[in-house]
């Protein structure tokens, strides 16, 4: 491609939005959208030919349809594809059929981390693939940090979108539907398990896991969804493939606790990935304005993590604590250490030690304590004090005293006690 027609077709790709028919955005979000849409650039790569019309080597001269199905994808990703809301840009079936909260872009938690998330993003098309029959479309795109200084690129994903018709305009869809083809399906309780093709179906681990469904909403006093979705896959990459992510940093499990959906992509737990199904099935107790520290220490202190359950979590935990006298809690909550692991640690020490001095009561006053409402400008830090602070009153002593006793707690996991 010259230079020239490079520069037609990005002129052709921002031009697009009027000529594809997109929805209009809410009046209340189009100053924002607008001001992130001359923030955010999307850059066809050498193989995306966005000019109005093509040709070919007979001198056919033809409208050229990629235009038109990458307008909504650009539009999306100016109408803050970092906070959930509504979408004019995706299908509409798509959402109505999703409950309430629930992501209906699977992928946004691995690249639209925050509302800065464009600022040295660099955006590449990587190619626009047709349906056989061209009723629909696939955009792959690679999402990468550039270093201003430097110019180092760091790829953070390549993400797979489905463009279809909807409405009799191109709307965003979930690759999932038809990457999830030829995987098996099983049922055990509560849990639909959705298995990777190769995958051999272990019933025992699935009795489990629908068993600690049922356990934790009785302890938690939460009602159990009616069905949890539970895709099951050899590889982080074979998980996220099916979630519409081509590239991204390997992550073993992951729920999207509103949408009733985990995926287990470690085979060591298969079946029963216990952290994970604790974010979906405590949701009604754990709410968006929970820290996060509580979030993970939860999930921690009933399911374990990393693949290890509590008892040798904290075994491990207290042993790193002994050979480092210096690490407190409250170091840790205010990102004092190079290393986060002891950040779900300590959180799940915490809720255990809650547990030890007033049971179930207490652990779920602690959880309604940690719920409440708090002001926006909140940053990390504050939170972690906030879940400090909590536990504090809920083990009645002071936060001078908390520091000491949560290193005494973990050194006695150490010693098996």
């Amino acid at each position: 491609m010259t230079r020239a027609r490079a520069v037609a077709s990005l002129l052709a790709l921002h031009a697009a939005g009027a000529a594809a028919g997109c929805a209009q955005v809410p009046a209340d979000r189009a100053p924002a959208v607008r001001a992130l849409a001359a923030a955010v650039r999307l850059v066809p790569g050498w193989a995306v030919d966005t000019a109005a019309r093509v040709g070919d080597y007979t001198g056919g001269n033809a409208a050229n349809p990629v235009p038109a199905v990458l307008a909504p994808w650009r539009a999306y990703l100016a109408d803050r594809p970092d906070s959930l809301h509504a979408s004019p840009h995706w299908s509409a079936a798509e959402q109505r059929a999703m409950p309430a909260g629930a992501e209906y872009d699977l992928t946004r938690g691995y690249v639209f981390q925050d509302a800065d998330w464009s600022a040295g993003t660099s955006i590449s098309v990587l190619d626009v693939v047709p349906d056989a029959d061209s009723s629909a479309w696939t955009v792959r795109t690679l999402f990468a940090r550039v270093d201003s200084a430097t110019r180092d690129v760091r790829p953070l994903a390549i993400v797979r979108t489905r463009v279809v018709r909807e409405g009799g305009r191109w709307v965003l869809a979930s690759p999932m539907p038809a990457a999830l083809r030829g995987w098996r399906r099983e049922s055990v309780g509560r849990l639909r398990y959705v298995l990777a093709p190769g995958h051999a179906f272990d019933r025992a681990r699935a009795a489990r896991a629908a068993a600690l469904v049922d356990s934790l909403a009785r302890a938690f006093a939460v009602a159990p969804p009616d069905s949890i979705t539970y895709l099951v896959a050899s590889s982080p990459d074979e998980a996220q493939r099916a979630l519409g992510l081509e590239w991204a940093l390997p992550t073993p499990g992951r729920a999207y606790a509103p949408n009733r959906f985990l995926y287990s992509a470690n085979p060591a737990l298969g079946e029963f990935y216990a952290h994970e199904l604790a974010h979906v099935v405590l949701a009604p107790a754990v709410r968006e304005t929970t820290p996060g520290m509580a979030v993970e220490g939860i999930a921690t202190w009933v399911g374990g993590s990393m693949g290890r359950d509590f008892r040798a979590l904290m075994r491990e935990w207290g042993a790193f604590l002994r050979a480092r006298p210096a690490v407190t809690p409250t170091g840790i909550a205010r990102g004092a250490y190079d290393f986060d692991g002891g950040w779900r640690a300590t959180g799940a020490i915490l809720f255990a030690m809650v547990h030890e001095r007033g049971g179930m009561p207490a652990v779920r006053a602690l959880l309604d304590d940690l719920a409440r409402p708090r002001p926006a400008s909140d940053n990390y830090v504050r939170q972690n004090e906030v879940v400090l602070d909590a536990s504090a009153r809920a083990l009645g002593m002071t936060r001078d005293r908390l520091d000491a006793a949560v290193r005494d707690r973990a050194l006695r996991y150490a010693d098996g006690r």
